[in-house]
This record gives structure tokens, C-alpha cells and sequence, in this order.
């Protein structure tokens, strides 16, 4: 029986051409999100070749589709954010594609600048978002990306232990004060509680098909599965 969540669009799931780090299938996420009574569904790999299969699945499952990518971004010290676009018309479509065309693994404002139209930005918070000292180092860079995306501009919300639920009225507190919009950003690579497992061997197999200088960070927190459990 649905759960009836009103207007609940889960948006920060990887599906499994996010290689190695899911094992959500297209169809099992439709099925399961109609399940529990979601408005829509996302997916934000970073790559699009899922998009063809999420219109057609989610049309099939009468849930909207937002078509999202998992990007990162410069920061004001030479290190990068964790960030997802996500599509809102054709012409965000046609500047994602701009976007993709100058093959960066990180982009800053300058390519925001000419292409952020149609386009919401959403940057992902982690543990260390939850420090006053963190979000005052910062802030300037928060700052310049709200000021190029405006209204489209978010931070998403992610919390995963105790310390977090916390913490995170520290981040609530800055957001407010600068009139930063945020929303509930849950990670999702596998749908259920008992399919847990099927991640650890996803993240083993890479261990034993990569070179040690070409694995990525393996992430050891969760849960990672639609928060209905």
C-alpha cells in the first residue's frame, strides 16, 4: 500500500551506469517510488545514459522525471564541492550539454556564467558542512554560486548519523541568515534495507578490477537505500 508522501520527488539516487557505486535498476526504482506514493523520481549519475530509460520507465509509472547530474565544482581554495544539476526546460537541456562539451572534471563560475540557464544547482553536504568554522572559510564561494543561480540555487541536505541530526541546526542557522534555500538530499544506490549487501560486493569487485592508484574514495556511511524502512 503507497504511503501517500505528498509530493515527495526523490532526486539524489545513482542507478547502476553510476559503475560500481549502485545497483538501483530503473524499473525496480519506478516500481518501488509508485510503491510508497512519490510524486517523481531522479536520477543523478554522472553520466546522462540513463535518461531515455527514466522518461520512458517513469512515464509508464504515471511519476514525473527529473533528469539530474552529479558534477563537482571549484571552490575558492583549489579543492572542489560534491554538486548535482538538474534540468528544468529545453534550454537547461541545451546548456547542460554546453556544459558537458568542455570535458571538465570540475567547473567553476566563469562556466556557470554563460550556461546556467534552466539549470538548478544543488550543492551536497556532508558532516563538514556542520562547523561554524567550515562555513566561514566558505561562505565567499557559496555566495558567488547564489549569485550566478539566484532562486536556482540549493543546498542539499544529507544526514546519516546521530552527530549529524545534531549538528546540522548549525547549517540551518547559516543558510538562514543568508538566505540560502535547502532541501532534503538523501543518497539512494539500492532500494532496500536487505540490499545493502549487493553495494559491498559492487565496491569489492572494483577493489579487485582497478589499479590501487585509480580507486575512488569508497563511501562507508549510509543508509543508501528509499527511506521507507
Amino acid at each position: 500500500m503507497p504511503y501517500n508522501i505528498p509530493m515527495y520527488y526523490q532526486l539524489n539516487t545513482l542507478s547502476g551506469f553510476s559503475f560500481y557505486h549502485s545497483c538501483v535498476l530503473i524499473e525496480e526504482y519506478a516500481k518501488r517510488a509508485k510503491e510508497l506514493g512519490y510524486a517523481g523520481i531522479g536520477i543523478n549519475d554522472d553520466n546522462l545514459f540513463s535518461y531515455p530509460y527514466l522518461a520512458k520507465i517513469s512515464k509508464e509509472n504515471g511519476l514525473k522525471p527529473l533528469f539530474c547530474l552529479s558534477i563537482k565544482i571549484r571552490n575558492e581554495i583549489g579543492g572542489h564541492f560534491s554538486a548535482s544539476l538538474i534540468i528544468k526546460n529545453e534550454e537547461g537541456y541545451q546548456n547542460l550539454c554546453q556544459l558537458l562539451s568542455l570535458q571538465k572534471k570540475e567547473y567553476d563560475i566563469s562556466d556557470f556564467e554563460k550556461y546556467r540557464n534552466g539549470l538548478i544547482l544543488i550543492i551536497e553536504t556532508n558532516s563538514d558542512f556542520f562547523s561554524d568554522d567550515f562555513l566561514n572559510v566558505f561562505n565567499r564561494t557559496f555566495f558567488s554560486y547564489h549569485k550566478v543561480f539566484s532562486d536556482d540555487f540549493y543546498f542539499g541536505i544529507t544526514l546519516y548519523s546521530k552527530q549529524d541530526m545534531e549538528s546540522v541546526s548549525i547549517f540551518y542557522d547559516f543558510a538562514q541568515k543568508n538566505d540560502y534555500h535547502c532541501i532534503y538530499f538523501p543518497k539512494v544506490c539500492y532500494l532496500r534495507k536487505s540490499d545493502a549487501y549487493k553495494k559491498n560486493l559492487l565496491e569489492q569487485s572494483q577493489l579487485f578490477s582497478s589499479n590501487e592508484e585509480e580507486i575512488p574514495d569508497i563511501e562507508k556511511e549510509g543508509p543508501y537505500y528509499l527511506l521507507s524502512e
